[in-house]
Order: structure tokens, then C-alpha cells, then sequence
């Protein structure tokens, strides 16, 4: 079993056919979680309706312990191997690029990091759920965060299923320990692949500059 914390601190652990995400709560009230565990609920299930590529929820409890089914290892890991096949590269951005367009169609936010996508038995998935990427979490996020409105507000809208695309390359240019043949080739599957009619360089580096600030801020928070 292999264990690790997110940034968000969410405690993830593996197991043959399961993963365990516990859900924590930083700044929200813990006499909230009841309505958090709801919200995650909901917003997994209106992906897990949409999209093929979305991992069964199992089970889950009032102290956010979510179960959901194993999907895969971390494309992380996959893109930090110094060859990759262009064979490889096609295959995973065409099924990165299915879910961002289902996703973009249906107008559902996500969180498009890499990490965040797995691979099994050559299917990929996207498994981030918390937070979740809708309007009412938002709001509860910036009620009992109001010095950081501006700043958690910036951060979400890079979110928005209007920017995944962008913010997909975005996480993969200023990441360090990945494959960089990969942010090159995936821009130009975008473009011939008509993903994307065009680069934006300006909303890229805007997406890679709020999310350094951010992250890099101690006060910063998304739970």
C-alpha cells in the first residue's frame, strides 16, 4: 500500500481495487463537513454522468472518507520516463483530450493537472474530486476565507471548463520533472487535432502566474 498527502492535504491510500480519500477541512468548519460530503458527492456524479472516464464512488461517510474504485497509476509517473513513444503520446492525449472535451461541452469545471489523470489497462481516467469545481463550494471556500477572496476567486476561474485546455499545457510547462517533449507535442496535437483552434501563450503563463503566487502563499487555501 502506498500512501501521500496533496496539497490540499487530502490523505490518499492505495489498494488493489480501491482507493481511500480522506477529505480535509482547513479553514471550513469541521459542523460543515455533512454539507461538504454533499457537495463532493454531487459534483462527482454529475461527471461520473457525463463521462465514461470517471471512477465508481463505493462508499463514503460524515468524516469525508470517500472510497472509490482503483483506476490506475498517475500519469505523473507515466511522463517522467525520458522516452516516450509517439505511439504513447497520441494515445494519451487523445484520451486526455476526450475527457476536456466532454467536460468543456457540458460545462463542467476540473482541476486538468496531470496527476490528476491516471492509466488502466490503457484507459485513462480523471480522478479529482475535492475541491469541488462548483459555484456553491466556491462561495462557502470565500465565506470563511474573505482576506483571500480575490485570490481564491483567481485561482477557480482557472478552473473553469472554458480554460482546462489551456490550463492542461499551463501545469505541464512549468512543471519540472516531467518529459518535455511531452508540452511540445501536446500543443501540436491540440492544433492539428483541432482541440484548440489556437495557443494562447498570454492565458497559459496568466494560469502558470496565479497558481505560484497561490500555492506559494501559506495563507492560501482551498478547503
Amino acid at each position: 500500500m502506498n500512501n501521500y498527502i496533496s496539497f490540499n492535504q487530502t490523505k490518499v491510500k492505495f489498494k488493489k481495487k480501491i482507493i481511500e480519500k480522506e477529505f480535509v477541512l482547513k479553514t471550513i468548519p469541521n459542523s460543515k463537513s455533512s454539507q461538504i460530503n454533499k457537495k463532493i458527492r454531487d459534483y462527482h456524479s454529475t461527471l461520473f454522468k457525463t463521462c465514461n472516464n470517471i471512477p465508481k464512488l463505493i462508499s463514503h461517510n460524515k468524516k469525508l472518507k470517500f472510497k472509490f474504485e482503483y483506476c490506475g497509476i498517475s500519469l505523473n509517473k507515466i511522463l517522467q520516463k525520458k522516452n516516450i513513444s509517439e505511439k504513447k503520446m497520441n494515445h494519451l492525449l487523445n484520451e486526455i483530450s476526450n475527457i476536456l472535451n466532454i467536460c468543456e461541452n457540458t460545462k463542467i469545471g476540473i482541476d486538468p493537472h496531470f496527476k490528476n489523470f491516471t492509466i488502466l489497462k490503457n484507459k485513462i481516467y480523471f480522478v479529482d474530486f475535492y475541491p469541488p469545481v462548483t459555484r456553491s463550494f466556491t462561495s462557502l471556500l470565500i465565506k470563511y476565507n474573505p482576506k483571500i477572496k480575490k485570490q481564491i476567486s483567481l485561482h477557480l476561474e482557472c478552473y473553469a471548463y472554458d480554460k482546462i485546455k489551456h490550463h492542461f499545457l499551463a501545469d505541464l510547462k512549468k512543471s519540472k520533472n516531467i518529459n518535455k517533449k511531452f508540452y511540445s507535442f501536446a500543443k501540436n496535437f491540440f492544433i492539428k487535432k483541432k482541440i484548440l483552434n489556437k495557443i494562447n501563450y498570454n492565458l497559459i503563463n496568466n494560469i502558470i502566474k496565479i497558481e505560484n503566487n497561490n500555492l506559494n502563499n501559506k495563507d492560501f487555501t482551498l478547503t
